[in-house]
């Protein structure tokens, strides 16, 4: 994987702690703590669809598929899935680790950020929203690879990789 992406993923986890604490220090009801509370919460919710990235990815190395990775930083996904080169079974890993990396995501954000207080109501319902998001767009593909159907010769793919 490409260093640049894993710093730029890094970063953001870091301003998401940095605002997240910030957040939760500011006074209730004042400007500042609802600006804070709002952006860090949007931090939140965009680690919670990198660990959903991840855990495709992670799924993915671990049955051992192939993946290419992308070169430019504002690539949205962390990865591409060689569908020609991969087996069904590698697919429905690949998919299965999707979704538990939105799951993982929403259980963090339950135990580890307050559910009283503004970031932590706004992070949970973009984590719950992003699990919905996640059974929506792609469940029905798993489901039908499940059944039997070939996986689907284009998944989205990031526009600018380098092979891995």
């Amino acid at each position: 994987m490409h260093p640049k992406l894993i710093a730029r993923d890094l970063i953001i986890a870091g301003l998401m702690v940095g605002l997240v604490t910030a957040a939760l220090a500011a006074d209730v009801g004042a400007s500042a703590h609802v600006v804070l509370s709002i952006v860090a919460a949007v931090l939140v919710g965009l680690c919670g669809h990198l660990l959903h990235e991840y855990g495709h990815l992670v799924a993915s190395l671990l049955s051992r598929s192939q993946v290419r990775f992308p070169t430019r930083l504002g690539a949205p996904l962390v990865f591409d899935f060689e569908v020609a080169v991969n087996s069904r079974r590698q697919f429905l890993i690949m998919s299965t680790g999707g979704y538990l990396g939105s799951l993982l995501a929403v259980v963090l954000i339950a135990t580890l950020l307050p559910r009283d207080t503004l970031v932590g109501q706004i992070a949970l319902g973009l984590a719950l929203l992003g699990l919905v998001a996640s059974a929506v767009l792609e469940g029905p593909t798993t489901w039908r690879v499940a059944r039997g159907a070939a996986p689907p010769e284009a998944v989205l793919r990031v526009s600018d990789s380098a092979g891995a």
